[in-house]
């Protein structure tokens, strides 16, 4: 399963859309497409949470930008 992630409130989307996958065996990429998602990493607030989560359950992450690469 690709999701293509534009962040925000939408990563509460993309997560449970990787766990259903993962709860049938899917494979998952994550394609990041937005340049802010090291500073939503990191954030205490429902977002960040969610965002690490999910990128703790996807197989591949593929990002745009060189900043990203490294979460």
């Amino acid at each position: 399963m690709h999701i293509c992630s534009s962040g925000g409130l939408g990563f509460i989307r993309d997560y449970f859309l990787i766990r259903i996958a993962k709860k049938h065996n899917a494979k998952t990429i994550l394609h990041k497409h937005y340049g802010k998602f090291v500073e939503e990493y990191e954030t205490t607030n429902i977002r960040g949470t969610f965002c690490r989560k999910a990128v703790k359950l996807v197989d591949l992450i593929i990002t745009l930008d060189n900043n990203t690469l490294n979460y």
